[in-house]
């Protein structure tokens, strides 16, 4: 299924890549000479993605100067937040764009490649399948160059298209930064700042949050820090 429009988020403020995030914003990091916005743009394109919007609000003139260059070749709409209005939040308040239509939120910290659409096809066959609006891209802890990194969901013992939360310990699948999103999961929301993980864990209530990923998967790339982006950077990444 082809998606019209997404959502770039990069309105955070990047504190654990300091101090690399001092003087820039986080996607304007680069890895292998392109910076991470553009790494994401450059994907969203091959999706076939024709609409974007990006958030900005931390150093947002360097992100709003740096996208002009972009002008011939993506149709973005920037929404600049005068307060930071955390994923969940930053999500909602570009709504309108999106018209009503299920869309694509992408996180510019991860190192996005070509593994990563074959089973963002199967995540958007899957969601039509189980009637469902939410869907998240995962990837096995052991296929995570970070270590580190902690689980962040399991998957249901009755219909393994589910995620579900256990004992942090036992969680075993990491969200890769990549959703597919219908409008009406905000519906009956009156914050305006909050985190995407109050829609997820309201989704897993109702056993509608979908999980995907894809057993031939290599590694997952994610920029957690600064430790992290400095080992990142001498790696050669395929299909970057």
């Amino acid at each position: 299924m082809k998606f019209k429009r997404a959502i770039i988020l990069s309105a955070g403020f990047g504190k654990r890549l300091r101090p690399l995030t001092d003087k820039i914003p986080k996607p304007l990091v680069k890895i292998n000479n392109i910076t991470l916005l553009e790494n994401t743009l450059r994907f969203l394109k091959k999706l076939g993605v024709q609409e974007i919007a990006i958030n900005v609000h931390y150093l947002a003139e360097q992100v709003i100067h740096f996208l002009k260059s972009f002008d011939n070749e993506y149709n973005i709409k920037i929404f600049k937040e005068e307060k930071i209005l955390g994923t969940g939040g930053g999500i909602l308040n570009c709504l309108p764009f999106f018209l009503d239509e299920k869309f694509i939120a992408i996180n510019c910290d991860t190192i996005w490649n070509t593994q990563y659409e074959e089973p963002i096809n199967i995540l958007s066959t899957e969601l039509e399948k189980e009637k469902s609006s939410i869907g998240l891209l995962v990837i096995e802890k052991n296929k995570s160059f970070d270590e580190r990194l902690k689980g962040d969901f399991s998957r249901d013992s009755t219909n393994p298209n589910l995620l579900v939360r256990n004992d942090k310990a036992k969680n075993y699948l990491i969200y890769t930064g990549f959703q597919i999103i219908e409008p009406k999961v905000f519906q009956k929301t009156k914050l305006t700042t909050f985190s995407m993980n109050e829609v997820w864990n309201k989704a897993i209530k109702e056993r509608k949050l979908i999980g995907q990923t894809q057993a031939g998967f290599t590694t997952f790339y994610h920029i957690t820090d600064y430790e992290i982006y400095n080992k990142i950077k001498n790696q050669k990444i395929t299909n970057f």
